[in-house]
């Protein structure tokens, strides 16, 4: 079947669903997907299961220090389930395999305790690339950052 794969490994018996057919517990789904040969797909399918609670960040990191070297490992690091769609989580991937820092997802924009905004993904004022845009006015205004500077009391 397309989309579909089988892997054959050694799993534990508390790492199995006792069901009409046997499946993997989530947790033991999740190491699988994270060591996916494609590390953004395998942060994308990480992404899904927190947002969904099937698995908590906290046992994920577990599993990662046990083997903190491996592929599963890396991919954990840069999971973080906020993510509202999988392309956030491919964005936001890529950005940090470039060497940007990583963004904070689902972020709210505030001035003074006031809501502004709610942004997919974002950096804080200090991490604001030099010549970043924003809308002023319906306009798209330049805006030049410096660091340390907050661009939403401009």
């Amino acid at each position: 079947m397309p989309g579909l794969r089988l892997r054959r490994a050694e799993v534990a018996a508390d790492e199995i669903r006792p069901d009409r057919i046997p499946t993997t517990v989530p947790l033991r789904t999740a190491w699988e997907i994270a060591r996916e040969p494609e590390l953004v797909e395998a942060v994308v399918g990480l992404d899904v299961l927190l947002r969904h609670r099937y698995v908590r960040a906290l046992d994920l990191a577990a599993l990662a220090a046990r083997r903190p070297r491996s592929r599963g490992a890396r991919a954990i690091g840069l999971a973080d389930g906020r993510a509202e769609s999988p392309q956030e989580t491919r964005t936001r991937v890529r950005l940090v395999l470039a060497g940007l820092p990583k963004p904070v997802s689902q972020c709210v924009i505030r001035r003074g305790g006031t809501f502004l905004d709610k942004r997919r993904s974002g950096y804080s004022a200090a991490e604001v690339p030099p010549g970043h845009q924003r809308v002023q006015g319906g306009q798209h205004v330049r805006v030049r950052a410096r660091p340390g500077q907050d661009l939403a009391h401009r």
